[in-house]
């Protein structure tokens, strides 16, 4: 047991965690947070990303689409 506990702690690959960042919708600068509202029958959301509630912008993607780098 504590062979694979150092074996799991060596590999810094799955060890290291990954920082996720929301970016504006330009994809340029990076936002504190994000709100995405999805309705039921929707492939895209409503993203909020702003202090201001009547500030919701279109999604420019679906979101059942995969993340892609």
């Amino acid at each position: 047991m504590l062979t694979l506990v150092l074996m799991l702690l060596l590999q810094s690959d799955i060890t290291i965690s990954q920082n996720s960042k929301c970016k504006n919708k330009a994809g340029a600068r990076d936002a504190d947070w994000v709100i995405l509202y999805k309705g039921p029958a929707q492939n895209t959301g409503k993203l909020l990303a702003s202090d201001v509630p009547g500030n919701w912008d279109d999604g420019a993607r679906d979101v059942a689409q995969e993340y892609q780098m």
